[in-house]
């Protein structure tokens, strides 16, 4: 087991002050977004390189995560270096991938198939090691793809500059991967649904109050949405598992509020979408040396696979959730409080339940670090903050202007609106300039009433590029500091064609 004991020290004070971070942010809980944690430092045996130091920083529901930026940078050009040399450099590592993935969703299936309430604490603690365990095996492959946030356009850029400089207007375009995210996915699955009910019998769907009132057909038809889609929602601090009575709502809102013809018109316009623009690449990249295709293709895929393993990471975090509540019932412990609780740390906490009230209580407020040269350690509270603060003020720009990366173009002027969690979702209106540390698949609903889209972290394969180029929606992520400068109700012009945000 994994030990997080040691203080940290002035030697790794300074070390945190000679590091230039990168900043990702968003909604999360010590439980489940440390799980990618010792990823970060499983590539030396495959790629020769690895970051020398991640710091995780979390108070209450929001979470930050600062890489040592001049090792991102390095850790991009190793595996970019990779692919030039073996153009199957990034479909070996992918199979490699999916082979752990196989093993998580065996573990996974398990604990779906198993009444978890009537098992003993002994084989719920093995099942919560078997999943973790696999889980980190399984972004031991794919980690390195953050590492590409703060240089990855840069690169793409340099690739296609050297063959038609004339060509960067439609680097978007050629970085458009050949399957749908998840996200669209879900909405497609859901409209035909609902399609399926009004060629029915719409008026018993609409007049029933609750599932145990409908026909079997419908019941399993929200069971197998329900199958599929249960973890769509999650992030890495909010995390439930959704059942049909939530797809029983949405589809009777969808039934109640759109015709026939509405519902197919949204579906056409989604696939139509996508089809043209994968039409539009594989124009654009008919002549294209295969240098440049490889090099092309690399991002593509990571772009993928990236938006591939966001759903899969929120399926296994709500597995974790699940067995945290059955391991919380067994030693009469409050399911809540374990979400503060590493998963290396469960044998010790089923050890002496007690003994982790005050630990976990304290966790509210936590820094977290991981260095090559000054191992690992935890500090809470009023410390935790003092780091922190070192960390922020290299972060923050004494500036009118902030600059970041423009994924999708536009330039438009607005209003801001502040938005770190769903719960302040209502204060965002139609026309209004999102600003996030990021962005997830649960504030898509928001991210379609935008006049433009900004966010403290992301590159060209992150949630919030992929989901405005296929709204159509100005964007520029990677800001870092964003959230901090700006303040609700700020005017500003976001410049998504030079990747600047000016306050008015």
């Amino acid at each position: 087991m994994v030990k997080f004991t040691q203080n940290i020290s002035k030697e790794i004070i300074n070390e945190i002050k000679k590091t230039h971070f990168y900043r990702q942010a968003g909604e999360g809980k010590l439980a489940y977004a440390m799980l990618p944690y010792p990823a970060c430092f499983s590539m030396m045996k495959d790629a020769g390189v690895n970051y020398n130091i991640v710091v995780g920083y979390i108070k209450g529901n929001d979470m930050e995560w600062l890489w040592d930026k001049d090792a991102m940078i390095k850790v991009s050009k190793h595996y970019l270096n990779q692919q030039i040399k073996n153009p199957k450099f990034i479909d070996t590592l992918e199979k490699k991938w999916w082979h752990s993935i196989d093993a998580v969703k065996k573990i996974e299936s398990k604990i779906l198939s198993k009444d978890l309430d009537v098992l003993d604490l002994d084989d719920l603690v093995s099942l919560f090691k078997e999943l973790t365990q696999k889980g980190v095996e399984m972004w031991n492959h794919v980690i390195f793809i953050d590492a590409f946030d703060p240089n990855g356009n840069e690169m793409v850029e340099d690739a296609i500059a050297k063959h038609d400089k004339k060509l960067l207007k439609d680097s978007s375009t050629l970085m458009f991967h050949d399957q749908m995210a998840y996200i669209q996915k879900e909405k497609i699955d859901l409209l035909t649904k609902a399609l399926t009910i009004l060629k029915g019998d719409a008026k018993s769907f609409l007049k029933a109050k609750r599932v145990t009132e409908l026909s079997e057909n419908f019941k399993n038809l929200l069971d197998q949405h329900a199958q599929l889609y249960y973890w769509y929602k999650n992030n890495y601090g909010y995390i439930v598992k959704l059942d049909t009575r939530y797809f029983f709502k949405a589809l009777q809102k969808i039934v109640q509020t759109r015709s026939e013809k509405e519902i197919k018109d949204e579906i056409k316009s989604i696939q139509d979408e996508f089809t043209q623009e994968k039409k539009k690449r594989d124009a654009l990249v008919t002549h294209f040396p295969s240098s440049l295709k490889n090099i092309l293709y690399f991002f593509q895929q990571m772009t993928r696979i990236r938006d591939e393993r966001k759903g899969l990471q929120m399926m296994l975090a709500t597995h974790m959730k699940m067995l945290h509540h059955a391991i919380a019932k067994k030693c009469d412990f409050a399911a809540p409080l374990l979400d503060n609780m590493l998963f290396e740390e469960i044998d010790a906490f089923v050890e002496d339940p007690k003994k982790f009230v005050k630990i976990l209580h304290d966790r509210e407020e936590l820094l977290i670090f991981k260095s090559e040269k000054s191992g690992q350690g935890i500090e809470t509270q009023k410390k935790a903050r003092e780091i922190h603060t070192i960390i922020e003020e290299g972060l923050l720009k004494d500036s009118q202007e902030l600059t970041g990366l423009g994924v999708s173009k536009g330039k438009v002027k607005g209003s801001v609106k502040i938005i770190t969690k769903v719960s302040e979702f209502s204060k965002f209106k139609k026309g209004d300039i999102l600003v996030a540390a990021m962005t997830r698949p649960d504030f898509v609903p928001i991210m379609e009433k935008a006049k433009a889209i900004v966010t403290d972290e992301g590159g060209i394969t992150s949630h919030a590029a992929i989901v405005s180029r296929e709204l159509g929606v100005p964007c520029i992520v990677g800001t870092q500091v964003a959230t901090k400068v700006l303040k609700d109700n700020d005017n500003v012009e976001v410049d998504a064609d030079e990747g600047i945000v000016r306050k008015l």
